[in-house]
């Protein structure tokens, strides 16, 4: 028998950018989007990150990347 109480689940998102030269993430795009307003609050948090810029030659470059983002939703029901 399953306790009542709340409910978890995780959802993903995807989400393709690009990672500046100044190590931030820019062009930020979701791939999969789940709405609700969800997708928002993952491109927010992403922007919010700070990466090693990518390097060729030893200069630092842009460089494309996807990203998955995952909330843990409860239900409080």
């Amino acid at each position: 028998m399953k306790a009542r109480g709340r409910q978890e689940s995780k959802e993903w998102w995807f989400l393709a950018v690009e990672i500046g030269t100044d190590g931030m993430a820019h062009d930020i795009r979701v791939i999969r989007m789940l709405g609700h307003g969800l997708d928002e609050k993952a491109v927010e948090c992403v922007s919010q990150w700070r990466f090693r810029p990518g390097t060729k030659d030893g200069v630092e470059v842009a460089v494309q990347a996807t990203i998955e983002v995952s909330f843990r939703l409860q239900d409080s029901r």
